[in-house]
């Protein structure tokens, strides 16, 4: 073996140390609360492989999002093991190792040393934004389209240096394994481009034509999902560009200082310049334009912004509403590759540069391997915060008091366990910081229902209709109250309602509505 492949190796086997120590906590984890009931433990397609059934997988939305391919891989997991949460997270974990020694061969591909290419790679694959992504179950869409997405690079990249066209095809298979698996993989062919103005292509006919199938491939499947998803912003133009500004700088800022990485993070209110984030979002904007401008020649840094932008431009809210995620640690997985890339190239040019002798050489990889070492350390603490639905929901009202989402989530926990006071307290305390919340107006009325509390919880599930008028659920629960006061005919309309939206009204129960609202 040459002294290359044996640097190679090794940073190989480097690499795979660290992102598997740093996320082992996550083999001990089990299902959560959130999503992890909608997408696995409740959803029937995950249950068997009979072709009818993987029929269904490719031909409906879980959560108004096509991830046929994801939703295939729990199938499979369920066949061996059940709901066992193992072996889960130890797919979500291997698929993660595997995109962070894929990052690394494209960096080998793209140019760089041995050293410096690990950097990159260490940096993608330790650092706790990435927690998110691999210990929630519900985000194995994250690290699967991730896996087939570096593919569909990797092989781009070789096509493009040595004209093989079975790795050009290998590209664009993986390109469509990888729209199956999450739609974030839109951004695919604007990334090829990228890596076409990377490595000085020139703009020609077939330059284009290049990227066509992956087009024709990706961007009808991603219509099923934004078409479910379209939505106006605001109406005030000034504030959804302070809302775009402040959620492009957000990810830049918590991946240089990932110091409180929580799973849900609010909108800074009022939204105004006046508002320090909001004026120090605009002040860092302005700074990373300028940048550009001036670092123009920096091929590096320009890959880097550009790869973040082209990646993640879809993501970058205009509006905010009671429900949405305005900004996610996890939608930061694959778009921080490029920064990941340009800080390794970085720190191989700075040991090269005049500082390179011997006694400087050592200081800087010493600096450096500190700063991962510490972002291995914090990646191990965040992920011990997914062990358990309570463990997550008690670490989110900590550090944010006013997540109303996150009271909810608890006060489902205490539901569960028959602590119905304790449930009663946290949804209050979720509906006093966002009284139109519908969920947790839905789930008290479900307390209050088992209290025989009927027109208590009628005007909860009123309440929760009226602030979200395609609420499944409540309709279905609204049904239920409405038959036991004998209002038959509006139990069925609602238990039709419902079972319209999707909500899984039992066969035999809406027969028995339907049979008494016909009754004279």
């Amino acid at each position: 073996m040459n002294r290359w492949s044996l640097s190679i190796v090794i940073s190989a086997i480097i690499l795979s140390v660290a992102v598997l120590v740093s996320f082992s906590p996550c083999l001990k984890a089990e299902f959560l609360n959130w999503d992890d009931d909608v997408n696995i433990l409740e959803n029937p397609t995950v249950r068997s492989l009979e072709p009818a059934n993987i029929k269904r997988i490719f031909t409906e939305s879980v959560q108004k999002i096509y991830i046929p391919l994801t939703t295939l891989s729990y199938a499979v997991e369920y066949k061996f093991v059940g709901y066992k949460p193992f072996l889960f997270h130890f797919d979500n974990l291997i698929l993660h190792w595997l995109n962070t020694l894929l990052v690394l061969v494209i960096a080998l591909r793209m140019g760089m040393a041995a050293a410096p290419a690990l950097i990159a790679a260490l940096l993608f694959g330790v650092h706790p934004m990435k927690v998110e992504s691999v210990a929630w179950v519900t985000e194995r869409k994250d690290v699967l389209y991730a896996f087939f997405y570096l593919i569909a690079v990797w092989n781009y990249c070789i096509y493009r240096q040595k004209g093989s066209k079975t790795h050009y095809a290998w590209a664009v298979l993986a390109g469509l394994l990888s729209v199956l698996s999450k739609p974030m993989a839109l951004s695919l062919p604007l990334i090829l481009c990228l890596l076409d103005w990377f490595e000085r292509r020139s703009w020609s006919r077939r330059s284009w034509m290049d990227k066509i199938p992956f087009v024709l491939s990706i961007v009808p499947i991603v219509w099923i999902t934004y078409a479910q998803h379209v939505r106006n912003p605001i109406g005030d133009a000034g504030q959804a560009v302070l809302i775009w500004v402040w959620s492009f700088v957000f990810y830049i800022w918590k991946f240089l200082a990932p110091l409180v990485l929580i799973p849900l993070y609010r909108l800074p209110q009022p939204v105004s310049l006046t508002n320090a984030p909001f004026l120090a979002s605009a002040l860092i904007f302005l700074v990373i334009a300028v940048s550009v401008a001036i670092l123009r020649r920096n091929r590096w840094w320009l890959f880097a912004v550009g790869f973040y932008f082209l990646s993640i431009f879809f993501l970058l809210r205009f509006d905010v509403g009671v429900d949405l995620n305005v900004v996610a640690d996890r939608f930061m997985y694959l778009p921080c590759l490029g920064f990941c890339l340009a800080i390794g190239y970085g720190v191989g040019q700075i040991v090269q540069s005049q500082f390179g002798n011997a006694a400087w050489r050592t200081k800087i990889y010493g600096l450096t391997a500190l700063v991962l070492l510490s972002l291995m350390a914090k990646t191990w603490m965040q992920t011990q915060i997914w062990k358990e639905p309570m463990t997550i929901w008690n670490y989110v009202v900590a550090k944010d008091p006013q997540s109303h989402v996150g009271y909810n989530n608890r006060g489902n926990i205490y539901n569960e366990g028959d602590r119905l006071n304790e449930a009663i307290t946290d949804y209050n305390k979720a509906l006093e910081l966002s009284p139109q919340f519908a969920r947790a107006l839905n789930n008290r009325g479900i307390i209050y229902a088992k209290a025989g509390r009927e027109q208590e919880a009628m005007q909860d599930f009123n309440k929760a209709i009226e602030f979200k008028p395609d609420f499944e659920k409540a309709y279905y629960n609204r049904a239920v109250i409405e038959e036991r006061l004998g209002q038959y005919q509006e139990a069925f309309f609602d238990a039709r309602k419902a079972k319209a939206l999707g909500a899984p009204v039992p066969d035999d129960i809406f027969r028995r509505m339907e049979k008494r609202a016909i009754q004279p």
